[in-house]
């Protein structure tokens, strides 16, 4: 599996989409915690004008699958990159724990995403 051109392929349809009704989550193409690691480079797009800052908005299905091959991607790249995306992806997945693994994949993310959204802004909330 080509981890860089599956990433490449759901930003570049994020970015055509632009902004969609509905649930998402924005997402930094260059991720914050490392636009100024050289490596991070091999995430430029050909196509598209990538700045430091430019996020694409992606449902959370998508953006937990980005996470997941940005873990991929620079797992023999860049050590600090891969350290880095390893706790952003450990993050988002920190759920149920099976024998000291995660195990949340991303239906299951999306699903209680979406749950904790509502519980937050929803009826009944004090705030």
């Amino acid at each position: 599996m080509n981890s860089l051109r599956i990433y490449h392929s759901i930003i570049r349809r994020a970015y055509i989409r632009r902004d969609f009704e509905g649930d998402g989550e924005w997402h930094h193409i260059l991720p914050k915690s490392i636009q100024m690691i050289p490596a991070v480079n091999i995430l430029l797009m050909p196509d598209i004008e990538v700045n430091i800052g430019m996020v694409v908005k992606l449902t959370y299905c998508e953006h937990y699958v980005v996470h997941t091959l940005l873990v991929r991607i620079f797992k023999y790249v860049d050590k600090d990159c891969y350290c880095f995306m390893l706790s952003a992806h450990n993050m988002m997945s920190n759920g149920v724990k099976n024998k000291g693994k995660n195990k949340y994949n991303n239906k299951e993310y999306a699903l209680y995403r979406k749950e904790w959204i509502e519980s937050i802004i929803g009826e009944g909330n004090p705030n």
